[in-house]
């Protein structure tokens, strides 16, 4: 039981100091995002793709790729395919989902206390 309270309070503490420095990471995220918006904007419109800023190269890629397979994509496709016949699309549709595998996930939560 000592070992189960030890582990707990240091993940208590771990949980803690995690959560104060994702506060301070994500507003650094964010500013770093914002900037390489406004650099990857500039560049396109001035039509240059490499950057040379003090020692470094600052480069610009651009490349297309699929999107992400959503439940809309799916039906839309499914949609096309069946030539609009909605009694198929739905038909295959719940076939999809119904096939789709279940997954367990147990997790903690460190909640606030009442007192």
């Amino acid at each position: 039981m000592a070992e189960l309270r030890d582990a707990m309070g240091e993940w208590i503490d771990l949980k803690k100091n995690i959560a104060l420095a994702r506060k301070d990471l994500s507003v650094l995220t964010k500013r770093e995002k914002e900037l390489a918006e406004i650099i990857k904007k500039s560049m396109t419109q001035i039509e240059v793709d490499t950057v040379k800023m003090q020692d470094n190269n600052v480069k610009l890629r651009v490349k297309n790729s699929k999107g992400s397979i959503t439940k809309d994509v799916i039906q839309k496709g499914l949609h096309s395919y069946f030539s609009g016949d909605e009694v198929k699309v739905e038909g295959a549709m719940k076939a999809i989902i119904d096939s789709a595998p279940v997954k367990e996930r147990s997790t903690l939560s460190l909640l606030k206390s009442t007192k």
